[in-house]
């Protein structure tokens, strides 16, 4: 009896061993990087080539050779965007440790990995941690009064959290706020280091003259506005609101731009940005032509913007200040989520279905799928070349333009978690919902999916927008802008 106990013992531990196995997933090498909110630093370290903040974000990491920064280390599995209170590195980087509020971490640079420690060995490190001077001077329009904070042009005081002085003549600065800082020794100019989001929850991307531009929910940030990402240098730029702009610090659903003017799309109507004085131009709303204040989609077609809102779709042209509505008899009332410019036609994804509207003609018709599954809320549109894609709660529903075949690719399990967001290319087609990444195989005989969500190193189950971008797609979550490498060759789907 006691040897039938232990065997049926045994059994229960292999069963749970391998239900355990099923539900993690091992996070390959440069499968996916963060980029979030870096400007609060609790420290920094400083090694030979590089400097590392650790912020409530994760930890950042500066080239000290090249003046770049280098990919934040929001990746690696055992330790992702999240806080890090102190970060240690060797002389020559050949070790590197964090400590977070779960413990301290060494990272294991040739797998991507963080490997609990109970210890933090001896380091071999000359940096050192110094006091702040009674006397910096400040970036043009920033102050500071000698009390360990600076003053920003808008008056508000911000912390600094540390000041490393590497040994090689150079002051490594974080603060509070606005993230890190560096000076020369010699003569303590401060220079701001902008990197990562300037608040990051992200509910819009949008590509423009090589750069993408984010925006999102203004929730407990100290700092808010729009985000400018240079792919190709890894720098940030922002506009956000200030004392002279008249940028109000306002929620941002969507947002259009040109080479002359930043348009967002806001809780609070339709804003019109200048991009050269980052001043607020024109206002849109209820009170000048709008059928809502709450601004869903916004889509540039020539000289005109089509604006999609809670209630209706006007068209505004982009120069001027009056808006005319767009067959206010048939949407009247009746949300726009989403829009989309394909040759000829501008499809509009409704509360009560998709539409194309012929550009030339003006003429109005609606979509229909053999499954009916667009004929209630219809969120989003996406297409690469002569295939579109449709979202609504009841699943995914593809078109092929040139066959005229429909059909419906996913069926959605959960209709409370249904996808917002759509991005496809010659391979696959992402959906983004509250249930992570969905990667549909569309071109293969053999329909093929693949779910992806936090177990598997997103940052978030909550996504609300894509950008594919060859072989990587770009996740807008309520955790920050996320790098995916769709096409990672080690990966089996």
């Amino acid at each position: 009896m006691t040897e039938l106990k232990r065997c049926v013992g045994i059994r229960w531990c292999l069963i749970l061993l391998a239900l355990s196995a099923t539900t993690t997933s091992d996070i390959l090498k440069d499968q996916m990087v963060t980029y979030a909110d870096f400007n609060y630093v609790n420290s920094i370290s400083s090694s030979f080539k590089h400097v590392y903040f650790a912020t409530t974000e994760g930890i950042t990491r500066f080239n000290k050779m090249t003046l770049r920064w280098e990919d934040p280390l929001t990746g690696g599995e055992g330790l992702g965007s999240e806080q890090v209170l102190q970060v240690f590195v060797d002389e020559f980087d050949t070790r590197l440790y964090a400590e977070t509020p779960m413990g301290l971490f060494e990272f294991d640079s040739l797998f991507d990995r963080w490997y609990f420690l109970t210890e933090l060995p001896m380091i071999d490190n000359s940096s050192v941690h110094v006091k702040l001077p009674a006397t910096m001077f400040m970036p043009p329009g920033f102050h500071y009064p000698g009390d360990g904070r600076l003053i920003d042009p808008d008056g508000r005081y911000f912390s600094i959290t540390d000041m490393l002085d590497d040994g090689d003549g150079n002051l490594w600065l974080g603060t509070w706020g606005y993230g890190a800082a560096n000076a020369a020794t010699t003569s303590n100019m401060i220079e701001l280091m902008p990197f990562g989001l300037i608040q990051k929850h992200v509910n819009t991307i949008y590509e423009y003259d090589g750069r993408l531009w984010m925006a999102g929910a203004a929730i407990d940030a100290s700092r808010t506005g729009v985000t400018v990402f240079d792919r190709d240098n890894n720098a940030f730029s922002y506009v956000e609101p200030d004392l002279f702009n008249d940028f109000p610090v306002v929620d941002v659903n969507c947002l259009a731009v040109n080479e002359r003017t930043l348009f967002l799309g806001t809780t609070e109507g339709l804003l019109y940005l200048d991009r050269t004085s980052e001043r607020v131009t024109r206002r849109l709303s209820t009170f000048n032509g709008l059928p809502h204040d709450n601004v869903y989609s916004l889509e540039l077609v020539g000289d005109s913007l089509f604006v999609g809102t809670e209630e209706g779709l006007a068209l505004a042209p982009v120069s001027g200040d009056s808006v005319s509505y767009v067959l206010p008899g048939r949407f009247n009332l009746v949300a726009v989520y989403d829009l989309k410019h394909i040759d000829s036609l501008l499809w509009v994804a409704t509360s009560e279905g998709a539409f194309r509207l012929h550009l030339e003609s003006g003429r109005w018709h609606q979509f229909v799928d053999p499954d009916r599954v667009l004929t209630g809320d219809v969120y989003s549109i996406a297409s690469w070349r002569q295939q579109i894609v449709f979202a609504a709660p009841d699943g995914v529903v593809w078109a092929d333009g040139l066959s005229g075949e429909v059909q419906l690719l996913h069926q959605t399990e959960r209709r409370h978690s249904p996808v917002v967001a759509l991005a496809i290319n010659e391979t696959i087609v992402a959906a983004a919902s509250s249930d992570g990444l969905t990667l549909i195989y569309y071109t293969d005989d053999r329909l093929k999916m693949r779910q992806f969500t936090t177990l598997d190193g997103l940052p978030s189950d909550y996504l609300y927008d894509l950008l594919l971008d060859g072989d990587y797609v770009w996740i807008g979550s309520d955790e920050g802008l996320t790098r995916f490498w769709w096409n990672n060759p080690s990966r089996v789907d």
